[in-house]
């Protein structure tokens, strides 16, 4: 039987293997309770009354559950945030044990703002313990390093959460994608293709990529939206485009139809098919910069996965394009739903920064697996394209 220098019983978690003093009842690792009965007095009533409320809320019949939940949640709120634990140092540290388990259990599902709301929570309260134990006994590893761990996930899952709203207008393609799966583009907007709205036009078909028809009428108007850019020239294969402070060229058989503002987007083929090219470039008042994608680059993956139904980032690098502007390419698999049955699609996505202003670039890239053309060249070569404007 092993001992700490000051004599205390060292015990091994049987669930993560990890090693502490007899002094806690609980793991500091994974937060496994190794004896209910020796928690801390303070710790046993507070789980207690958090399992009572846990338990009315899974066992309320759903016609009444939603109603109940709301209850429910806002008393099991108030209990974390008041409950009063005993000042020793055992009660102390498995308080902030137990919630750093919670924490890392909220932390392991979809994120969403539900599980970040209760994370934030659970770090509040974990921040009033951890300025009690500094008044209350000296520098403890333990305290310092199951508080830095609460800490750095409520950062994570916060940059995350943030990403997903940075993201959420390239989340919109979804619905975009399902909306003109079937029907084409006509007078330059997407919806159902009846007699009404059908225009007969003199323009020529596009050609080279596909085999539906995307009505041209769409191109000769532009934008469908309010989105700040424009055509610098045009050729018989390339149209480059500025948006904001950056050139991108892209070959004309690429329709622009359903742009807003701060969002490009266009088309190359719909109805039965679907072949879309999107650029964002929101704000983000956070860190613009490379070093900042290539630290938040997990935050990134989580986001793109949320923009599709079984979407999956299968593998990223980094990219330059000719032009010295640089970023990462992410490539992504993903299925969507339509009158209930599954569609698969895959594509990319190119994210780099511009720091000059504070945006992030979203180059973005999906066509359904339907599609027998390859687009993946021309994309590459759209992202080659890229180029600052000169001052």
């Amino acid at each position: 039987m092993e001992h700490d220098l000051n004599g205390r019983q060292v015990l091994r978690c049987p669930i993560c293997g990890t090693e502490f003093t007899d002094i806690i009842a609980i793991c500091p690792g994974c937060g496994n309770i190794l004896d209910q009965m020796k928690l801390s007095p303070s710790l046993k009533a507070f789980i207690s009354e958090l399992d009572e409320y846990e338990k009315v809320s899974a066992n309320t019949s759903k016609r009444f559950k939603e109603k109940l939940k709301l209850v429910v949640e806002k008393r099991k709120a108030g209990l974390i945030r008041d409950f009063v634990f005993d000042s020793d140092r055992k009660s102390v540290l498995e308080a902030l044990i137990f919630i750093k388990s919670k924490v890392a259990l909220e932390a392991d599902r979809k994120v969403n703002k539900t599980n970040f709301y209760w994370i934030r929570l659970w770090t509040g309260r974990a921040e009033q313990l951890y300025e009690k134990a500094r008044v209350l006994f000296r520098e403890s590893d333990s305290v310092e390093t199951v508080y830095a761990y609460i800490i750095e996930t409520n950062v994570r899952i916060q940059k995350m959460i943030r990403r997903k709203i940075i993201l959420g207008t390239v989340s919109f393609l979804i619905l975009i994608v399902m909306a003109v799966f079937y029907k084409p583009l006509k007078k330059g907007s997407i919806g159902p293709e009846t007699d009404e709205n059908v225009v007969q036009t003199d323009f020529p078909q596009i050609t080279g990529y596909g085999d539906k028809q995307i009505d041209k009428l769409a191109d000769k108007e532009g934008s469908t939206g309010a989105v700040t850019h424009k055509l610098l020239k045009e050729g018989n294969k390339i149209k480059p485009l500025q948006l904001e402070n950056f050139i991108f060229s892209i070959p004309d058989y690429w329709v622009e139809n359903g742009s807003k503002e701060e969002y490009y987007q266009a088309y190359a083929e719909t109805g039965g098919k679907v072949a879309m090219l999107a650029i964002t470039y929101p704000h983000d008042n956070e860190e613009v910069s490379l070093e900042a994608l290539y630290a938040d680059n997990e935050n990134m993956i989580t986001a793109i996965e949320s923009w599709f139904d079984e979407c999956s980032v299968t593998r990223y690098e980094k990219f330059q394009s000719d032009f010295g502007v640089t970023g990462v390419v992410y490539h992504y698999t993903s299925k969507f739903d339509f009158g209930g049955v599954k569609y698969g699609a895959s594509g990319m996505c190119l994210c780099f920064p511009s720091e000059k202003d504070s945006r992030w670039f979203f180059v973005v890239f999906i066509v359904t697996n339907n599609i027998e053309e390859n687009y993946e060249e021309d994309f590459m070569e759209i992202l080659s394209s890229i180029k600052e404007v000169e001052a």
